[in-house]
């Protein structure tokens, strides 16, 4: 669980979009600092719309390398059926020991209205051999 302050945000009729960052320790990783980005929602009020929910992760570790993650999904409702939220690695966006840690996973968001959000990750995560 990475219980973090939202630092920005924004909403529209039919999503939100927020920044946020914490501190946490996370397996494989250690004490680490992070940020990220938030957003989910649709993109019209009126059918068919199409939705999209994307999130980054960047986990900092105390050496400062960084460890990267990523998720990103769009879907036409009422049409298709809104895919599992799953993470992944982004090895082009990590640094240091980080650099070659490959892993996926699935994920939840927390954001409710009294404040703070909560990512909540599970999955593989591999260090590099």
């Amino acid at each position: 669980m990475l219980p973090g302050t939202i630092t920005s945000g924004t909403g529209w009729c039919c999503g939100v979009t927020l920044d946020f960052e914490g501190v946490a320790v996370v397996p494989l990783v250690g004490a680490s600092s992070f940020s990220g980005h938030w957003t989910s929602g649709c993109a019209s009020a009126f059918l068919p719309a199409t939705c999209m929910r994307t999130l980054t992760l960047q986990l900092v570790a105390r050496s400062g390398d960084v460890l990267s993650l990523s998720a990103e999904a769009s879907w036409e409702v009422p049409d298709e059926t809104e895919p599992p939220p799953t993470w992944s690695v982004d090895s082009a966006a990590s640094t240091g020991r980080f650099a070659r840690y490959s892993g996926s996973g699935t994920f939840s968001v927390d954001a409710p209205p009294s404040g703070g959000i909560t990512i909540a990750l599970s999955g593989n995560l591999s260090p590099a051999p």
